[in-house]
This record gives C-alpha cells, structure tokens and sequence, in this order.
C-alpha cells in the first residue's frame, strides 16, 4: 500500500482534523481509490510520488512517521505550482472525503 494512514495522518494535521485508527486505514483505502480513478498522468504522477517517498522513508527509518510525512509535505508545498501539485490533490481528496462524510 503506497497510501499509508501515517501519510493521511500527516496532511490531516494540515487542517486540523482528527480522525480515529479505524477510520484513518478507512480514508487511506478511499485515497488509493480516487488516485486509481483519475487521469492517467496524475494516477502516474502520485503513484511515482507515492514510490518514491517510500524508498526515501526507507532511508531516514529513524525520524518518526507522521513527523517525516510533515515534512515532506510541507517541502512540497513551498515548491512552485507543477511541483506541489502532489500535495494539493491528497489535501483536495482528503477534504473531499471529510465534506462528503460530514454534509455539511
């Protein structure tokens, strides 16, 4: 699984939402589900994305989860708009999820 709830966990910190274990594996399934549905280039993308931040979580094994993914997406943030495009699609599906869940 590329999309880890350590990942889903960290970008919820973004907007300040909690969410329990049980529904945390639940949107992380759902995530992986919406990146199967897009477009090709973006599926592409994010997967590729998603492979690499695990070969790189591999490498700095010692620095906590939830704190690495923080990280890393806070770094891609700052970066200019084709780059950063990974972290607006996992934010826009994980509030997508929250709003759909909550009909507000």
């Amino acid at each position: 699984m590329l999309i880890n709830k350590k990942i889903v966990e960290s970008q919820l910190m973004f907007f300040n939402l909690q969410y329990d274990d049980n529904i945390l594996d639940e949107l992380s399934f759902k995530l992986q589900i919406r990146v199967k549905h897009t477009k090709h280039i973006y599926k592409n993308l994010l997967q590729s994305f998603f492979l690499f931040l695990k070969i790189i979580r591999l490498i700095f094994f010692v620095i906590p989860s939830k704190k690495f993914y923080k990280y890393v997406f806070l770094i891609f943030d700052k970066l200019p708009s084709p780059l950063n495009l990974v972290t607006k699609l996992v934010r826009g599906y994980i509030l997508l999820d929250f709003f759909e869940d909550e009909k507000v």
